[in-house]
Formats: C-alpha cells, structure tokens, sequence
C-alpha cells in the first residue's frame, strides 16, 4: 500500500471478495455486499426451456457464430504473448484458445436431452 500512496493520495481500498464500492457524482464508499445463502440461481429444467423459449419444439442443429470475434480487434489478439517466454516448461500446460470462427450447436446436447 506503501508504493500506492507514493503515487497517489486519494480514496484508495483494497478490493476483496464481496466488497462493493459505491460511486455517485457527490459521494464514494465501500460496504461488505449483503447476499443470500447461496449467489447462484437454480438452472431451468431442459423441459421448462424447451416449453417456454423453444414453443415446445426443439430446434435443429445450427452452424453458431463465434459472438467473441466481431467485438475484438484482430490487432488486440495479436499482442497475445507467448506462454513459453514466461512460463517454467514443467509447468506448461495446453492453450485453451476460444471458439474457432463458426463451430456446431445442438440445442437437445446443450439442454441435456437426447436429439
């Protein structure tokens, strides 16, 4: 925190799990977030969403757009450096790269049901 201030001299708090920083135009302040038991909702049941979004039918199969490719600039992905340069060998681990460009969905795969 020492090297923060060095810097700068304003409102500054660590940000931990659960803390809320509030801002408006007059006022800043942090609070602990209040939640409930749990901060997950229970999933739909696949026979709920067929019903109520897919009019009981489900859908074919569709060649799916990657959503990720049109709101990046290639140049950004281009500056993605090489893990090998700091990444100990014992420790390397596959690269999970994103979606390619088009790629297969199936709606019955992803509700859990069989086609």
């Amino acid at each position: 925190m020492a090297g923060v201030r060095m810097h700068y001299p304003g409102f500054f708090a660590f940000g931990i799990d659960h803390t809320v920083v509030n801002v408006t135009k007059d006022n800043l302040w942090i609070r602990e977030a209040a939640l409930p038991e749990t901060t997950n909702t229970s999933r739909s049941s696949s026979e709920w969403l067929l019903q109520n979004e897919f009019g009981g039918v489900m859908p074919p199969p569709v060649m799916a757009q990657n959503p990720f490719t049109p709101i990046q600039e290639q140049y950004i992905r281009d500056q993605e450096i090489d893990p090998a340069l700091f990444t100990p060998a014992d420790q390397m681990r596959q690269w999970a790269h994103p979606l390619p460009p088009t790629f297969p969905l199936d709606p019955a795969k992803s509700l859990g049901l069989t086609p």
